[in-house]
């Protein structure tokens, strides 16, 4: 499965969603579709900050069906290289975390370049996962601010700049995670031109999408990570 979270990604939000209040949230539309939270419960960049619903999430196909991703097959190590040499940067407050343990990433901007917020932030389990298509959770920066926003309860335009707090590490079941920061550009429609049939041009609408890797956070251990069953 070359698009979205990985199969065992649905089953760990659900157990995650049992143990947090602020997490375990179940929202229901007036036409009663169940919107299951993706594993960082990450919220919509919309006037109401709805939940992103893991079975139902744009971003998720829009990376499927991405025309390139640059720097993307090759080791963690290697990564952590590239990154050190990037133009943005991404860090953790910390590189070893139980389940619960809260955790705050940064990021910024190297050498003039900005950080936009359709760039990406997407976590990968295990750290070294080499496909970036196989991410267990992803969000655009915009919405990783407003999912920031509601866990501690400032407005976006009152937040740190670039700084996102995660109340409640999820349950996963590998022994270490890691956080990696992608930029984002697209085809411009302007350039594309006008031929062709209704199918060609959802093709192109499809594909249009680039992100190059930019930086990572490098792993971070999961101590305790397993429940009892």
């Amino acid at each position: 499965d070359d698009g979205g979270p990985s199969s065992s990604m649905s089953s760990n939000s659900s157990r995650n969603n049992n143990s947090k209040s602020e997490n375990n949230v179940t929202a229901r539309s007036d036409n009663h579709i169940v919107t299951t939270p993706t594993l960082l419960s990450m919220r919509d960049n919309n006037e109401g900050g709805d939940l992103l619903n893991v079975h139902d999430h744009q971003l998720y196909t829009q990376i499927k069906d991405a025309s390139t991703f640059h720097y993307h097959a090759q080791s963690s190590n290697y990564l952590t290289t590239i990154a050190q040499h990037g133009a943005k940067t991404l860090a953790s407050n910390k590189y070893e975390v139980e389940y619960g343990d809260s955790l705050t990433l940064a990021w910024s901007p190297c050498e003039g370049n900005d950080v936009d917020d359709e760039d990406i932030i997407a976590i990968y389990c295990p750290s070294f996962e080499v496909d970036p298509k196989k991410f267990r959770d992803v969000a655009t920066l915009a919405q990783v601010k407003t999912t920031h926003a509601i866990h501690t309860k400032t407005s976006v335009g009152e937040m740190e700049d670039n700084v996102w707090y995660i109340p409640s590490f999820p349950v996963v079941r590998e022994d270490s995670c890691e956080f990696r920061l992608y930029s984002h550009s697209a085809d411009d429609a302007s350039n594309q031109g006008n031929e062709g049939n209704d199918a060609d041009l959802e093709q192109e609408e499809k594909h249009k999408h680039h992100y190059t890797f930019m930086a990572t956070t490098g792993p971070i251990s999961l101590t305790s990570n397993t429940l009892d069953m």
